[in-house]
């Protein structure tokens, strides 16, 4: 009869516990890197998320350009206006300056505040064209310079905004910028609505003059009219109908 030896036998048993735990180190190895692959992974995933929303607050290039143009008409507006309110003696006009002061004002800081959000940088001064019809302002007194004033400031500035609006509600791409260009259209519309109201509908013919002995200034064919009240400087906040009046008495005198 064979008797086993108990050292062989030791030696077997060690060696087969070691080839049926090596499959399972194995295995733990690898669940324990794939785990590490997946952390990694998702580390990964979730800084590439965490920078969207920060890409997303960068304008475009157009929608930055055309958020300038806006804060320069701002500044343009709230420039001539204090000009006016400097030069005017008209109540009717520096009201009107007043009010452009104040919603203008107001309508730079809410696009300063959105342009801070976007890291757009606005001027801080209006552009050369705004400038120079400034300084020709400037050089104009009495109905002259209310006649302008209205003109330039209230009619043809605020056309010119009016269509920028419309063309970043259109165009723009960012809907912060498209939602305070919708806010502004509106006061914009009501500024350039009291300006040709003021100005009225019908030009004056040139060299006219009316009862006390003043010219009424020329507007060019096209433009709104402006003229001075009798014996006053002030605009004319309707049509531009002669005094029936002072006509006829200025007949009767001949």
């Amino acid at each position: 009869m064979r008797t086993d030896n108990p050292i062989r036998s030791a030696i077997g048993v060690t060696a087969l516990a070691m080839a049926l735990c090596a499959p399972l180190a194995h295995a733990q190895t690898g669940a324990t890197s794939g785990t590490k692959s997946s952390s990694t992974d998702l580390s990964s995933t979730s800084g590439s998320s965490a920078s969207k929303p920060a890409s997303s607050d960068k304008l475009a290039a157009a929608d930055g350009q055309m958020m300038r143009d806006l804060a320069q008409g701002n500044l343009a507006e709230i420039s001539v206006a204090s000009l006016a309110m400097e030069k005017s003696k008209d109540e009717q006009v520096r009201n009107y300056a007043k009010i452009l002061i104040n919603d203008h004002t107001d309508a730079a800081e809410k696009l300063k505040n959105l342009a801070q959000k976007k890291d757009v940088t606005l001027p801080d001064h209006p552009n050369a064209k705004q400038e120079a019809e400034r300084k020709k302002l400037r050089k104009l007194s009495g109905d002259k310079f209310d006649r302008q004033f209205l003109q330039q400031a209230g009619v043809a500035d605020h056309r010119h905004t009016h269509d920028l609006l419309v063309k970043i509600q259109k165009q723009a791409k960012d809907q912060d910028l498209i939602q305070v260009a919708s806010g502004l259209l509106p006061v914009i519309d009501k500024h350039l609505d009291a300006a040709l109201k003021m100005t009225g509908p019908h030009p004056v013919s040139n060299g006219a003059s009316n009862g006390a002995g003043h010219a009424s200034h020329p507007v060019a064919s096209g433009s709104a009219a402006f003229t001075g009240r009798p014996g006053a400087n002030n605009v004319n906040l309707g049509a531009s109908t002669p005094d029936s009046s002072n006509s006829g008495s200025a007949t009767g005198s001949k």
